[in-house]
């Protein structure tokens, strides 16, 4: 499926793809109180598997694909550069404006749920040198939310920021634990794996496996 494709799809339902302006105003006539709405549409724009459990993402998603689709039908992008730039730009929208989106029953939860995105910006700023699963843990253990909702602060947030891969931005884990081996040659073995899983809170079984890949590297 290419541009042209989803193109036509539009024009089948009647939506005016001479401007973007003009199909954003027609489609947001179109059903949407739940994400299947947009989410089916989304996939029959571009033959894709897309899902999302945020029914502002799957709409924002959906709003920013046809616009993106419109202004570049006669470019050089393909789909899937459309596609991601739609996502991209929904997600981005929904972290600048997140008092707008943010989903409570009480003044106290909104201002709660602001104050988390807020932290979390922080918390990733202050720790570029965490891999994505190491970041998302820690946002779980210092703002207690869900996993679910830590992964959609950070990625999201990793969008805004730039971040286009965390672990390049410093140390990675690897190398930390190369460090501390290196560091650590005139302590015990059983010292040390204690010292990898305490530091990096891995299980026995890792550490161990990450004493002998250090210690067939570096000896000791």
């Amino acid at each position: 499926m290419n541009v042209n494709d989803s193109i036509r799809v539009l024009q089948e339902w009647s939506v005016p793809t001479n401007s973007f302006l003009s199909a954003i105003m027609f489609v947001k006539t179109f059903p949407n109180s739940k994400i299947e709405h947009f989410v089916t549409r989304i996939n029959q724009l571009t033959d894709s598997q897309y899902t999302t459990e945020d029914l502002t993402e799957a709409r924002m998603t959906f709003l920013y694909l046809v616009q993106e689709l419109v202004k570049k039908q006669n470019s050089e992008f393909s789909l899937t550069d459309i596609f991601d730039s739609a996502k991209k730009l929904a997600k981005i929208i929904m972290v600048e404006n997140s008092w707008m989106f943010v989903k409570a029953d009480s003044e106290e939860e909104v201002i709660q749920q602001m104050s988390n995105i807020e932290k979390a910006e922080d918390l990733v700023k202050q720790n570029l040198s965490l891999s994505s699963k190491e970041m998302i843990n820690l946002l779980v253990e210092k703002l207690d939310v869900k996993r679910n909702t830590a992964s959609q602060y950070y990625y999201t947030l990793k969008t805004k920021l730039n971040i286009k891969n965390a672990e390049r931005q410093g140390p990675t884990k690897k190398s930390q634990i190369e460090n501390i081996y290196k560091e650590s040659l005139d302590k015990s073995k059983r010292n040390v794996v204690k010292l990898f899983m305490e530091t990096f809170q891995m299980s026995k079984t890792y550490a161990n496996s990450s004493y002998f890949q250090c210690k067939k590297k570096f000896g000791g």
